[in-house]
């Protein structure tokens, strides 16, 4: 059934209470890291995130689109790069909502949505070399399917 549950514990509480004066300094690394991929996948079959005009973007995860989402996932896998899916299945689709019986084309972005996003590592303390390891794998990823077709 929907709902929330927004609750902290006491020890929860104080260890983040302890991270927070590194929160600033955390989410200039996500930014950073952010405008590496940017940088280093431009031009490729890929939808990159973007900040909106006038806001800041935390990058608290940094997905990208693709059709080939799970053939990419799978071959990042090989290469040892971790990627995750982090919204496997859009809010309208979830059994918590079943009883609405929404179709797929009600929510046509959201089901698309959740068949095309990928979350690449982005995190503080994630290296240049890290990333460009990803990058390139990304290439090769693209490389590979374009000489296919």
């Amino acid at each position: 059934m929907p709902g929330s549950n927004s609750r902290m514990d006491t020890l929860q509480a104080a260890i983040l209470n302890l991270k927070l004066p590194l929160l600033k300094k955390w989410n200039q690394e996500r930014r950073k890291a952010a405008s590496f991929y940017q940088n280093g996948l431009d031009g490729l079959p890929l939808i990159l995130p973007r900040s909106v005009k006038g806001n800041i973007h935390i990058f608290h995860v940094y997905q990208v689109q693709t059709e080939q989402r799970d053939a990419l996932k799978a071959f990042l896998k090989t290469a040892g790069v971790q990627t995750q899916i982090h919204y496997p299945q859009a809010l309208p689709f979830t059994k918590a909502y079943a009883s609405l019986e929404h179709k797929t084309s009600d929510f046509p972005a959201a089901y698309r949505l959740q068949n095309q996003t990928l979350s690449l590592p982005l995190f503080p303390g994630l290296t240049e070399d890290e990333q460009a390891y990803v990058v390139k794998s990304i290439h090769s990823f693209f490389k590979k399917e374009s000489a296919q077709n």
